[in-house]
C-alpha cells in the first residue's frame, strides 16, 4: 500500500499547470492512472478511466492488475476507487 502526500500532489500540479481548487482535498485522477500504469509496468497507448470514488490525500491505496486489460485502484478496505481499461 501507498499514500500521496500534499508535497508530491504539489509538485505533479506544477508540472503539468494544473490550478484546479479541488486537488486541495483530493490526489488528481490522472496522477494516480499514470502511478498505476508505471508500477504495473504497462504501456498502454489507449485506455479508458472510471473514476468511482475521490482519493483522498495520505489514503492508502494499491495497484491489482485484475486481468491482461483492467487495473484497478484499491483503498485499504478494498474498495475500487479507480478502474483503468485497455481499449
Amino acid at each position: 500500500m501507498l499514500s500521496i502526500n500534499a508535497k508530491e500532489i504539489n509538485t505533479y500540479l506544477k508540472l503539468i499547470n494544473d490550478q484546479n481548487p479541488i486537488h486541495a482535498h483530493i490526489v488528481p485522477g490522472q496522477m494516480i492512472v499514470q502511478m498505476a500504469l508505471q508500477s504495473q509496468r504497462l504501456q498502454w497507448t489507449s485506455y479508458r478511466v472510471k473514476y468511482i470514488e475521490t482519493v483522498g490525500i495520505n489514503e492508502l491505496i494499491q495497484f491489482q492488475m485484475v486481468s491482461e486489460s483492467i487495473v484497478v485502484i484499491l483503498n485499504q478496505h478494498d474498495e475500487t476507487l479507480i478502474k483503468i481499461i485497455k481499449v
